[in-house]
């Protein structure tokens, strides 16, 4: 069955989200306290560990990260403003 689920993400450089393979990542963006991540999923698929990456406007961006990974989106919460990609390379 095809639907769209919720990812809580900690703010941290690096985070592994376990979903469902072929999983189409929507938006970040905040709801309360939290940073999370909506995708639509087949809930039927097994599921598989994909990277996300979150980055404060200012902070640096490791080298191996590179160009061809794909921006999700940009949260403001708290007085601070969060960058949400998923790692592809």
């Amino acid at each position: 069955m095809r639907t769209i689920w919720k990812f809580p993400l900690p703010v941290a450089d690096r985070i592994l989200v376990d979903m469902p393979f072929g999983a189409k990542v929507l938006t970040a963006q905040r709801q309360g306290p939290f940073l999370c991540l909506w995708a639509e999923v087949y809930s039927d698929r097994s599921t598989v560990s994909r990277i996300f990456r979150v980055f404060g406007t200012g902070h640096e961006m490791p080298a191996e990260f590179g160009y061809e990974d794909r921006y999700v989106g940009t949260v403001q919460f708290d007085g601070l403003v969060w960058h949400v990609y998923e790692q592809l390379s």
